[in-house]
């Protein structure tokens, strides 16, 4: 679990309280499009840009403009990237995730199952509780 930011609250709950111009859905406003959503820091992503394509990488920012500050994965290198050079990482079968849409966004657990296109996902509550969820998988990012 990641350690509570100054303000008392987790990042990944920071995420979500700042994340509130997102609809109901998670998808922007004003957007309206998964690939204009606002990922989350710790969210791993594959670059889509010229001479970082296919690059794996973590999001280690998110800039007031909009772009996100990228560490790659392969080397100790950090770009800037718009959403839409940036492609979601799927979880896999024990991959720790971030919900990014719906009731649970901003929660983090861990993909204990795939049933089809649902994922199973042990979420971790406070006091070390945990409870289990069926989550559509487009709705999860990998995270590390």
């Amino acid at each position: 679990m990641r350690p509570a930011s100054p303000g008392g609250l987790s990042a990944a709950s920071s995420w979500a309280a700042s994340a509130a111009a997102s609809d109901a859905t998670g998808f922007a406003a004003a957007g309206g499009s998964a690939s204009q959503e606002v990922l989350p820091e710790r969210v791993l992503v594959t670059l889509k840009t010229a001479g970082h394509e296919g690059k794996r990488g973590v999001v280690v920012e998110v800039n007031s403009d909009g772009t996100y500050e990228v560490m790659l994965s392969d080397e100790v290198k950090k770009v800037s990237a718009t959403r839409g050079d940036l492609e979601v990482v799927r979880p896999a079968k024990r991959d720790r995730v971030i919900i990014l849409r719906g009731d649970n966004k901003g929660s983090v657990g861990q993909l204990i199952g795939i049933d089809n296109e649902d994922g199973i996902v042990k979420m971790g509550g406070p006091g070390g509780e945990s409870d289990i969820k069926i989550i559509d998988l487009d709705s999860c990012a990998a995270t590390e």
